[in-house]
This record gives structure tokens, sequence and C-alpha cells, in this order.
């Protein structure tokens, strides 16, 4: 009969015949010499009889392994869609987030159905993977949303300040214009020719809703020509001096239009026939449609050129301005818009506090962040206030008085309908519209 122990070194099991029972062996795992006990238990230690010869060792067999109580699981068997099509749309999902949602719902399913019909269907482990990856899609969806609300701001900013640098650049261009005619006109930019004032201040043309007025007639470059008129009509735009860039090929229609704003350039065929912004022919006062159609083509308000100051030219003070992002009381008088509300200036007042007299093209109307300003001396700048130039005149209002104090300059008288208002003097900049 077999006696099977363990070494006492290793803890192997190990087998042999009872008829080697006090006999040593080696242990088969370790090495080491065991004396083999007289039944199956722990071997001791055995003194053999003086004069014994060793004995050979008998074979020492390892004992059979003994069941363990614990049973592998069943491989993963049965239907596996749902499992599968929760782990493909999970991964899926970090390019299709919605998809992360679907995942998880079908990964959900997947382990209901798995724990209620085990031999039915399989893929546990598949639909974990799933829920994992369509849970981490959607908070990476998330993320990407919190990311996008931070920064479409930031990159609205930075779309606004291109605009504006494009908006600088087409009044540097009419800047130079301007310079290249007044070398051939005397130092003077263009000025329409228009019925005198009956005094020293005040002009005789009426300027609000006027863009269009006395356009022309395609193929007749004559019929809008004023100058040949008697009497000089008494309705006339202030842009006519600006289109004058246009009839003689130093500046485009496309030079008119400030990026931020909604209009839209002039599309005629034959610019050099015309002499105003508008569309089609006009030969008389232009309707209030009209006018509305041409304030639409031109973002840039002019110096108003008519009365005894009203004469820009290059020999005026350098930091006068002479042109401008079009102001809020020609949205008002020939696009329709609200007028902006009387002027109650101080010196304390912020930048914020001027947003309602400020131009519309970089905000709105009644919320204009400012304007850029083309000066006498051919240089851009930007104003977050219609103050501006010389002593910060209003460059959309008269000044009222003589101009010489704050209030005076700052807030000025503003246009009206009928458009009769004047520079004041010579360093009062009116620009319009």
């Amino acid at each position: 009969m077999p006696i099977n122990f363990h070494c006492p070194a290793c803890g192997t099991p190990i087998e042999v015949d009872d008829e080697h029972a006090g006999w040593e062996c080696d242990c088969p795992n370790c090495s080491a010499t065991v004396a083999i006990p007289q039944s199956d238990e722990q071997p001791t230690a055995t003194d053999k009889p003086a004069g014994t010869p060793p004995p050979q060792p008998p074979p020492p067999r390892m004992s059979p392994p003994i069941q363990s109580a614990y049973s592998a699981p069943p491989p993963d068997e049965g239907r596996k869609g749902l499992a599968i099509g929760a782990l493909v749309c999970g991964i899926v999902a970090f390019c299709l987030p919605p998809l992360a949602l679907v995942a998880i719902v079908l990964g959900i399913v997947a382990l209901f159905k798995i724990s209620s019909k085990p031999k039915e269907y399989g893929g546990q482990g598949l639909a974990i993977a799933g829920i994992c990856t369509g849970g981490v899609a959607l908070l990476l969806m998330f993320v990407y949303a919190l990311l996008i609300s931070i920064l479409l701001p930031s990159l609205a900013r930075a779309r606004e300040l291109s605009k504006r640098t494009v908006c600088a650049a087409n009044l540097k261009g009419l800047g130079t214009g301007f310079y290249t005619y007044a070398n051939e006109n005397s130092d003077m930019w263009p000025i329409p020719a228009h019925a005198l004032g009956d005094s020293d201040t005040v002009g005789m043309v009426d300027y609000t809703a006027a863009i269009g007025s006395f356009r022309g007639q395609a193929g007749n470059p004559a019929a809008g020509d004023v100058s040949a008129m008697d009497p000089f009509p008494s309705k006339l735009s202030t842009t006519r001096g600006l289109w004058t860039l246009v009839r003689t090929r130093m500046a485009s229609q496309n030079t008119f239009i400030c990026p931020s704003s909604n209009d839209t350039p002039n599309t005629d065929a034959n610019p050099e026939d015309y002499w105003d912004f508008g569309q089609g022919d006009i030969t008389g006062p232009a309707t209030a449609a009209q006018a509305r159609q041409g304030w639409q083509q031109v973002s840039y308000g002019y110096q108003v050129p008519f009365g005894r100051y009203g004469q820009p030219s290059c020999d005026r003070h350098q930091n006068m301005a002479l042109a401008a992002d079009k102001g809020p009381y020609g949205a008002a008088f020939d696009a329709g818009f609200p007028a902006p509300p009387a002027i109650t200036v101080t010196q304390q007042m912020s930048p914020s506090d001027w947003r309602a007299w400020n131009s519309p093209n970089h905000g709105g109307p009644g919320d204009g962040e400012g304007q850029n300003v083309l000066y006498a001396d051919g240089h851009v700048a930007w104003h977050n206030e219609s103050r501006a130039g010389v002593k910060d005149d209003n460059i959309y209002t008269q000044w009222s008085g003589n101009g010489t104090t704050f209030q005076e300059r700052a807030r000025g008288n503003p246009p009206t309908q009928g458009g009769r208002q004047t520079p004041a003097g010579h360093t009062d900049t009116l620009i319009y519209p």
C-alpha cells in the first residue's frame, strides 16, 4: 500500500511504496533528503541501525493532483449582436458623439439580456466595453461643447477686429484717392457743385435722404451734371464727393464697403456714367426708397462739403477728421432706423456710454462699438467714441455756439431732417451720412 506524505522542506506531495517505510529519499522538487514515514504522516528524522548499508532510495512519485472545488466558467457563448453593437457605437462615438448614447443603451440592454437569459445571450465583456467607451465619448462631447462655448466669443471678437483692419484699409485707400484728386484740383477734395448759402455759415442744400438724387442716366454722363443746371438743385447728397473717385477711376465700388456692416457694393456695369451711389437712372431728387438703396451701397460718411466752412482740402488742420464710418443720424434719416437719443455728455463718460452715438457699422444702430476715422494728414485711427479730431469734436454733429466749450464740441447740434447744418468753423468736423 503506498505511503503519501509531503516534503517538509517545500511541501511537495510524495508517494512511495510502503516497503520503503523508514528509508530516505530525495524530494523530486527541491532534492532535499527526506525520511519516509511508517504511514501517511509527515516524515520525521530517524536514525538507521549502525553498520546498515544505505539502501537504494526508492523512486518517489508525485501524488495525483487534488481536484479543486473551483471550476472555470463556461465559455461566453450565445448571441452577441447587442454587445458588439454597443462596442462599435462606443468606438465610433469618438467621431460622432451622438452615438455615445446609443452605445450606452445597447450595452445596458445586452447586460440585462445576458443576466436574464445566459444560455441565449453572450458578450458580457463586449457590452461593458461598449458602455465604457460610450461614457468616455459622451464626456468628451460635453468637454467639446464647453470649449466651443468658451472659444466662440473669442473667435467672433478676432473676426471683428480683422474686419476693422479691412475697414481702416478702405478708408486709407480713399484718403490716397482724395489726395491724388486734390493734386489736380487746387488741393481741394471733391466738392459737388451746389447752391451757395444765404449767409456766411448756413448752406442751402438738403443732404438728408438724398443719396442718388440727380444720379444721372446710363450712356449719358451729362444727365447728372448739376453744374449745368439752372438753378442748382437744392437736394444733393454728401456722397457725390465720394463717388467722384469712382468716376475718375481712383477707387472701385467695393472700396466703399465696410465688412462689419450689412452693406453691399454698387454693381453698375458703367459706373463712370453716374454721379452718385444708387441703382439705375435717377434724373431728379431721390425718393426715400432710392435713398435707402444708395445708403446701403456706401459705408462711409464724408465731411459735409456745403456752406462757408464745408470745403475739405489738404490745407485743413492735420488733426481734423474728413471721412469716417457713416454715423447714426444718416442711419435714421436715410435708412429709417431709430434716431439716437439727445446727447447728454460729460467728461466722465466711459466709451460704453457713447455706443448710441457711434457708427452703426460696428455693432448695429444704437449699439456701435466705435468708428474708423480718416484724418487730414492721411492716417486712419479707431475711436470707441464719436469724439475725435481737433479738441475732441463730435464728428457727427455741428458745433453749437462757437465750439469753445467741451459741451459745444462734444454734444453740438445733431443733423435734422432737411440737412442744412454745415460745419460751423474751420476745424468743425461734420460727417454725413
